[in-house]
């Protein structure tokens, strides 16, 4: 952006001196005609280079570009299939993540000129060459990498067998070229544009730059393209996919005889080039995105499509993490590599498919199986609505499936719910190397080579907890005086004390064992720290280590807060994600290992910093908006409901605060939502089939989660218990009308309590145990052997059964509904203006809880009185992990009533469709649907300051926020 700015700015001066004076600039002059307007109404309005109107500017002709793209995507795809289906591949395209963080984030300009390639490949495919022409020169002078495609346009003249057509075409195309670089060639040689061509080509000399394709698999990112690979230099690889991959166009071409062709020969082209070819840039990959939906559109090809949605994900991966985290080399990076290379491979299988009939079949076969698991079938909740009495079919099984316009609005909820959630997540920057000191042993002081002002000092702490820091100063070295202690009662987090002396040398006297990751000191005001000149151990054989007190400056921060440190039980599970990663014995064993697993994850991925650890937990979370979307869709029929339902989880409070939080209880209500909804379309397939083709796979997948649920944390077998009731209460039913239809029942009946135990015995107790595995690496484990399992289980129950201390926050069970006593998980107390809070406390949105109750009290009732078995179903699964809470001795918080608050929302919706069905009609509930919607809208605005960390202040949250005495949040 930068660079952006100042071509603007330049270019408004002169454009004929552009490429002349001694300014950086490698880019053609088609975009610097653009970048010559904003440099004018920069100049025009007297905008500062820094002014936010001014990058809004530079960003605007590429957001501009992904707005007309959209347009002509579905003004195309409008002709050649169903309107809704046309508006449903726009707003795809529209909402992209891979489009946005191109264009809208980033700002870069690879979208104009794809534009201009998309506008002139659809002339050439209307025969209208010339118009085709045009716009090609048009992308070329925008950006070099339109002249990847240049051997398709070639390969377009000579099929047209039109010397006429091919000269005209060149004419033309060679006048508004020269006719747009002339305003740039005052004093320049004839060829000096070849001349910046060929400097902009040849710049940039490695493997790749940062794109993540088949040189990046093997270690290539950023390598010189000197270096050798596989015998060869990549420079010489280079050369050899450039003329592969014009060769396999070639004979597509040759052999495709449909006029789409160049569609999908462009998108493989694009796609070949950046996977195999060197200098690559992440965003090389950008064009192949639109391409593919065009040739999806005319094809009709679903393959194309799935291309489609597979490279928008690994593409914003790819992006984002060179956008954010620079020259990024972790274990994604080869991921993403590899199926980069997976998907060019398929693409050239998919496009000729003879050649590879054997493969392409495997992998055809793998397609239809992913696709079949990821699409809820042959399902109706026509039936279940019903009062138990009715023997009536349902009428028609399209109602609860899901269709595009479901995964389009889907897809959108989940998009903006993630940009909430991961907004002011956590910094992801924080020390990873530590220094650990030796009970009483240790010691080191710090030189800043010269007399300084200390106002503050701040240390943050590793994995291991209960030592203390003896802090001393001195003006000499000779004479020191004590200021205060340092208890390091918590991990990874930054603690602060304040000085206020003037001193050169600062000593720390470890007291008990401590993990230090960083040391710095703050003069007055200052986020910056003061220079340390060097770090001394006072015992020789530490020097080496103790360097790591001073080695991340860069990082060390001056004002602690929930954004940079660990916060409330945290301290735990995130220390095990880091300890799995790093082979050392597992702190934390009170529960199961798979939440601390999948923390992990995110820390491998991001490295040991709040954002690492708090990214798996809210993915989950995004993903726990949609499966409430499939939930609702799939109990209730209409989209309405099920949108209801993904608005009601996405506006709650507990539901956005404990999935941004380092712990696991956001996995485990992921995991039971899995299991309900799976045995939910269990017990349809089963109401209509006994096949085990058709009801088996349903079935296995509800006993999956269970397990998954169940190695989370064990909460999950109350979940268990009501699955066990859906089952045989279902189970029974159909045996009862196997026997009435004097068909064989018992052999049916015995074979699915087989199943059963199958599914729900051997399978989750499989799935727990292999997640103990982890631990038989590590040195020091409490699990040595399989058989350590069994009995860490004991020692685990006996932790819980003796948790019975008082904590100022516990709560009994019968509060939880009426949100008497939300949890106060973090509190800031450093660099807030007087009257200003921060504070993340966990509580629910009011009114969806307090409706909840009302909900609740009305679905007990209708179900009662007509036994319908919706209600039934929410009302197991509720009661089977909400009164189990009454009988547990331990101490219990408000989290605890996460997974039975699932069903709760559930119940509000049921309530809105069995009033619709009763006397409202469908206007009447629409409109207080959406009244119901706005409010808990606001109320969600209103709460999100406690919610998030934000600041607010006391007398606001006084006012507006405190609505019992009991709210303690300030």
């Amino acid at each position: 952006m930068n660079c952006f700015k100042a071509w603007s700015t330049h270019a408004a001066k002169s454009l004929s001196h552009f490429y002349t004076s001694d300014l950086f600039t490698d880019y053609p002059p088609g975009y610097i005609y653009i970048l010559w307007c904003i440099g004018k109404l920069k100049d025009m309005f007297g905008l500062s280079s820094d002014a936010t109107a001014l990058l809004y500017l530079i960003k605007m002709p590429a957001v501009l570009a992904d707005v007309i793209s959209v347009y002509i995507l579905y003004w195309v795809a409008s002709r050649h299939m169903h309107t809704r289906r046309a508006l449903g591949l726009a707003v795809l395209y529209a909402m992209n993540p891979a489009v946005l963080v191109n264009s809208a984030i980033w700002g870069q300009v690879d979208a104009i000129f794809t534009l201009m390639l998309v506008v002139s490949l659809y002339e050439m495919y209307q025969h209208r060459f010339r118009r085709g022409t045009v716009w090609y020169v048009l992308a070329v002078l925008f950006k070099p990498q339109a002249l990847i495609i240049a051997p398709l346009y070639l390969f377009i003249f000579i099929d047209k067998r039109s010397w006429r057509c091919l000269w005209q075409s060149l004419v033309i195309g060679l006048a508004v070229f020269v006719l747009l670089i002339l305003p740039f060639s005052m004093g320049q040689h004839p060829l000096w544009i070849v001349d910046q061509y060929l400097n902009t080509l040849g710049s940039y000399p490695y493997a790749s730059l940062n794109a993540w394709n088949l040189f990046t698999l093997f270690g290539g990112n950023w390598a010189p393209i000197q270096d050798t690979f596989v015998w060869l230099s990549y420079e010489i690889w280079g050369y050899v996919f450039l003329i592969g991959a014009v060769t396999v166009s070639c004979i597509m071409y040759v052999k495709q005889r449909d006029r789409v062709k160049i569609f999908y020969i462009a998108a493989f082209i694009y796609l070949a080039f950046f996977v195999t070819g060197i200098k690559m840039h992440e965003r090389y990959l950008f064009p192949v995105l639109i391409l593919t939906l065009f040739s999806y559109i005319y094809t009709h090809k679903k393959a194309y499509y799935h291309i489609f949605c597979v490279l928008s994900v690994t593409h914003f991966i790819n992006v984002a993490f060179v956008l954010y985290l620079g020259s990024y080399m972790g274990g994604i990076l080869y991921i993403i590599s590899a199926v980069h290379v997976i998907v060019w491979i398929g693409f050239m299988m998919m496009i000729y498919p003879q050649k590879w009939h054997g493969i392409y079949a495997v992998m055809l076969k793998l397609s239809e199986g992913v696709k079949k698991i990821g699409h809820s079938r042959q399902l109706t909740t026509v039936a279940l609505n019903k009062p138990m009495a009715s023997n009536k079919q349902p009428t028609s099984s399209k109602q609860s499936k899901m269709t595009v316009q479901d995964w389009v609005i889907v897809i959108c909820i989940m998009l903006v719910y993630g940009c909430v959630a991961f907004f002011n997540l956590g910094d992801r920057t924080a020390p990873q190397t530590f220094y650990r000191t030796h009970h009483d042993n240790g010691a080191f002081y710090l030189d800043f080579g010269e007399v300084a002002y200390i106002d503050s000092m701040t240390c943050y702490t590793g994995a291991d907890i209960g030592g203390t820091l003896h802090i001393q100063l001195s003006m000499d070295g000779e004479e020191w005086t004590g200021v205060g202690d340092m208890t390091h009662n918590s991990v990874f987090l930054w603690q602060k004390i304040q000085i206020g002396k003037e001193a050169r040398y600062v000593k720390c006297l470890p007291r008990g064992l401590s993990v230090i990751g960083e040391v710095a000191f703050f003069g007055k005001n200052s986020p910056i720290p003061l220079t340390i000149h060097q770090v001394v151990a006072m015992e020789q054989h530490y020097q080496e280590e103790v360097i790591n007190v001073k080695d991340e400056q860069n990082m060390a921060v001056a004002i602690p807060s929930y954004k940079n440190s660990s916060y409330f039980d945290e301290i735990y599970f995130a220390r095990s994600g880091y300890e799995y990663l790093n082979h050392k014995p597992i702190y934390e064993y009170t529960h199961p290992p798979l939440g601390k697993l999948l923390i992990s994850v995110g820390i491998a991925l991001f490295d040991m910093t709040p954002f690492g650890w708090r990214f798996a937990g809210t993915v989950i979370g995004i993903f726990m908006v949609g499966i409430m979307y499939l939930l609702g869709k799939g109990l209730f029929g209409q989209t309405k409901y099920a949108v209801l339902a993904a608005l009601i989880m996405a506006l709650d409070g507990v539901h956005f605060v404990q999935t941004r939080i380092a712990t696991v209880d956001g996995f485990l209500v992921c995991f039971i939502m899995l299991m309900y909804y799976f045995m939910y379309r269990y017990t349809q397939q089963l109401k209509y089939s006994t096949s085990l083709t058709h009801t088996l796979k349903p079935l296995f997948l509800s006993g999956f989660f269970f397990g998954l649920g169940v190695a989370t944390k064990w909460s999950a077998l109350y979940a268990g218990i009501g699955l066990a009731i859906i089952y045989f209460y279902v189970l029974m039913k159909k045996n009862c009308m196997l026997n009435a239809s004097h068909k064989k029942a018992k052999g049916f009946f015995i074979q699915w309590i087989l199943w059963a135990c199958g599914c729900f015995i051997i399978i989750p107790a499989t799935v727990y145990v292999l997640t103990y595995v982890p631990q038989l690496q590590i040195e020091g484990s409490r699990i040595r052997h399989l058989w350590d399992v069994l009995r860490l289980q004991k020692d685990m129950f006996h932790y819980h059964q003796q948790l019975v201390s008082h904590h100022p926050f516990a709560s009994e069970p019968w509060t939880w509904p009426w949100l008497i006593k939300p949890v106060w998980y973090y509190m800031g107390r450093y660099g807030l203006a007087e009257g200003t809070k921060s504070s993340i406390v966990l509580m629910g949105n009011p009114i969806i809880w307090w409706s909840g109750i009302v909900a609740a009290g009305y679905t007990l009732y209708d179900t009662i009185r007509t036994k319908r078995k919706v209600g039934m179903f929410l009302l197991v699964a509720f009661f089977a992990q909400y009164v189990p809470c009454f009988f547990i001795p331990r101490q219990m918080f408000l989290y605890h009533y996460f997974p039975s608050l699932v069903f709760i929302m559930l119940m509000i919706v049921y309530g809105f469709s069995r009033l619709e069905e009763k006397s409202w009609g469908s206007r009447k509930t629409n409109l207080v649907m959406m009244i119901y919607g706005v409010i808990i809208l606001i109320t969600f605005v209103l709460f999100y300051p406690i919610l998030s960390g934000s600041t607010f202040t006391q007398a606001f949250a006084e006012v507006w926020l405190r609505w019992m005495d009991t709210w303690i949040f300030i």
